[in-house]
C-alpha cells in the first residue's frame, strides 16, 4: 500500500471514532442517528476502497475520489463554535426519576442547559435516558416545585427550564414554618441580619438610579396609605427591600431578601392584620443616610424598625 493510501487509512479510521463518539455521547435527534449511519456507512466504503487497491480500487497516489475528499471536509469541520449539549445518559437505578432529576441539575449547573432551553418531549426523553415515561413526569414534577422547570400543558406541551426566582427559596422555607418545623420568630431574625448586609452593600455599590428606584417605590406606597387603600399596600409592601437589595448588585442577595421579606409579610397579616403608621417615615430616613452612603445610620434605622416586628411575631410562638 503506497504512503497516500496509507494516509487515506488513518484518515478513515479517525472519522470512524470521531463518529462512534458522537453518537455514543451526544443527545442528538433520531433523524441525526440515522445520518450519522449513513455516513458511517461511506466512511467504511471508502475505507474499504483505500484497503483494497489492487481489488479494483478506484483511490491511486495522484487522485482522490469525491467520496474521500467529502468524508474528509465533513471530518474537518470546526466543532469548537457549535454549543455543547446536554450529556444525559440511560439510567440504572431503582428510583429512576430522582436520577432523571440529578442529570437536568447537574446539565444546568454546568451551564448547558440556560434559561429558556426546552427539554425533549416526554416519549422521546424516556427513551433517550432508557425510563419509563412515569419517570420522566415524576422528575419533571418534582423539578417544577424546585423551580428549576416549567412545565406546559396540552398539545406540544413539554418543560423548560426557568428563569431563576426566589420563589422556590420561599415555598421551601415556607413549607417547614407552616409545618412547625421552623419558628417563625427564627425567619425574621435572619431577616434582619440579611437586609442590614444588604443595606452596607448597597451604600457601597447603589447607583443615583438605584436611589430613585427606591424612592419612587416609598412613594408609591405612601400613595396606597393615604387612600386608605391597606389591602393592596400589604401586597405591595414588600416590593421595598427587593429593589432595595437590587441596589447590592447581588442576585443571591437579591434573592434570599425577597423570598424572607415575601414570607414575613404572609406571617404579619396572620399576627397583625392592621399595617403600621410609621412604614413610610422609617424607610424615608433610611433612604436619606443610604444617599449620604452613612451605612451605621441606615442600619440603625432599619434594625430598629424590623426588630418592632421581630418581636410582634415572638410573642406570637
Amino acid at each position: 500500500m503506497s504512503v497516500l493510501l496509507e494516509q487515506h487509512v488513518d484518515e478513515f479510521d479517525d472519522l470512524r471514532l470521531c463518529l462512534n463518539l458522537l453518537c455514543r455521547r451526544s443527545a442528538i435527534h433520531r433523524r441525526d442517528r440515522l445520518r450519522f449511519a449513513a455516513l458511517e456507512a461511506h466512511v467504511n466504503l471508502g475505507d474499504s476502497l483505500c484497503r483494497q487497491p489492487d481489488q479494483g480500487g478506484i483511490f491511486d497516489d495522484e487522485v482522490d475520489h469525491p467520496l474521500a475528499l467529502a468524508v474528509r471536509r465533513v471530518g474537518a469541520e470546526p466543532v469548537a463554535t457549535l454549543r455543547p449539549s446536554p450529556n444525559f445518559a440511560p439510567i440504572k437505578a431503582k428510583r429512576a426519576f430522582e436520577a432523571v432529576c440529578e442529570q437536568i441539575r447537574r446539565e444546568v449547573a454546568l451551564g448547558t442547559l440556560k434559561p429558556g432551553d426546552r427539554l425533549p418531549p416526554e416519549r422521546e426523553f424516556a427513551e433517550q435516558l432508557g425510563v419509563s415515561r412515569t419517570a420522566i413526569r415524576e422528575a419533571m414534577r418534582s423539578l417544577e416545585n424546585a423551580g428549576i422547570v416549567q412545565c406546559q400543558q396540552g398539545m406540544g406541551g413539554s418543560a423548560f427550564i426557568r428563569e431563576r426566582d426566589s420563589m422556590a427559596v420561599t415555598q421551601a422555607v415556607g413549607d417547614m414554618v407552616m409545618l412547625g418545623q421552623i419558628p417563625s420568630h427564627s425567619v425574621t431574625e435572619v431577616r434582619i441580619i440579611l437586609t442590614e448586609q444588604a443595606i452596607r452593600m448597597a451604600c457601597e455599590r447603589a447607583t443615583e438610579e438605584d436611589f430613585m428606584a427606591i424612592e419612587r417605590d416609598i412613594d408609591r406606597a405612601e400613595q396606597l396609605t393615604v387612600r386608605g387603600d391597606f389591602t393592596r399596600r400589604n401586597t405591595y409592601i414588600t416590593e421595598f427591600y427587593r429593589i432595595l437589595a437590587q441596589a447590592t448588585h447581588n442576585q443571591v442577595m437579591v434573592m434570599l431578601v425577597e423570598s424572607l421579606s415575601e414570607l414575613t409579610r404572609t406571617l404579619l397579616a396572620k399576627a397583625s392584620p392592621v399595617p403600621r403608621s410609621d412604614v413610610i417615615g422609617v424607610r424615608r430616613n433610611v433612604l436619606k443616610l443610604m444617599r449620604a452612603r452613612d451605612a451605621d445610620g441606615a442600619v440603625r434605622e432599619m434594625r430598629a424598625h424590623l426588630e418592632r416586628l421581630h418581636r410582634l411575631l415572638e410573642a406570637q410562638d
